[in-house]
């Protein structure tokens, strides 16, 4: 039916999340144990199957982040919340949790600020040893991005770029220009609430009609996000659009997305 509306706890019913602010304590995320193992119990409820964290990495906040950091915290985290039985290492040597039943894992979200070139340098934490979660300031200028991508791209990574719709300067030709140069894109869930405003609801569902998403992510800071997703709806025709990303999301999860 037309202008039918789907609550959006319902979107992560079968999605292996990307992106969420989950590791306790590192940034403006989750607080604590405890409060990590309450959300990730919710999200397994609504059909999550697999969970990154991914802490942010940037020059002016969290000024403890970085991937030895990130490494260090997940495992202590891991190590105390979380069955020894059911900590293991992967085969890429990163390691993964099972926590409400579901595995879960660590990269990181960069903001492309002026760290990140030497950042590069020092290696990032990626989901797959290639792509890369990275983010920019509100204000998108094309001429300062352009050339951080590249210096990722040239030293190897493919570039997954967080929530463009949240970028107000950021036009359809731009992003679709960025995907044509190999840089990917993720659509955050509660973007198609409203929850960021009516200019962010627009452009998501704009980019989404336009196939220039290639992933569906959650980007969940915690508990106090949880009503926006039990108490958000979205439009049925923007959630049957996100269903092939989920596919994306699986297939990055497992190692095999090209």
């Amino acid at each position: 039916m037309f202008g039918a509306k789907i609550e959006a706890i319902k979107l992560v019913d079968g999605l292996f999340d990307l992106h969420s602010h989950l590791l306790p304590g590192v940034d403006d995320g989750s607080r604590t144990g405890d409060e990590t193992r309450d959300v990730l119990g919710l999200l397994a409820a609504y059909g999550l199957r697999g969970s990154y964290f991914t802490p942010h990495i940037m020059a002016d906040m969290h000024q403890g982040n970085n991937p030895k950091s990130i490494r260090l915290n997940f495992s202590k985290w891991a190590g105390k919340g979380v069955p020894a039985e059911k900590f293991s290492w992967q085969a890429s040597g990163s390691p993964q949790a099972v926590a409400a039943g579901i595995p879960v894992r660590y990269a990181a979200e960069y903001m492309m600020d002026e760290h990140f070139s030497g950042q590069i340098e020092q290696g990032l934490l990626t989901f797959d040893g290639r792509h890369v979660l990275v983010e920019m300031r509100t204000g998108y200028a094309a001429e300062v991005y352009d050339r951080m991508i590249l210096l990722a791209q040239q030293a190897g990574y493919a570039p997954i770029l967080a929530h463009p719709e949240r970028y107000l300067t950021l036009k359809a030709d731009e992003l679709a220009r960025l995907r044509g140069n190999g840089v990917k894109a993720h659509l955050n869930i509660l973007s198609l609430t409203g929850r960021y405003g009516e200019l962010v609801l627009q452009s998501a569902r704009d980019f989404l009609r336009a196939g220039l998403y290639d992933f569906l992510v959650t980007d969940i800071h915690g508990q106090r996000h949880i009503p926006a997703f039990t108490e958000g709806y979205v439009d049925k025709a923007d959630v049957l659009l996100t269903e092939p990303l989920k596919v994306n999301n699986a297939a990055l999860f497992a190692g095999t997305l090209l």
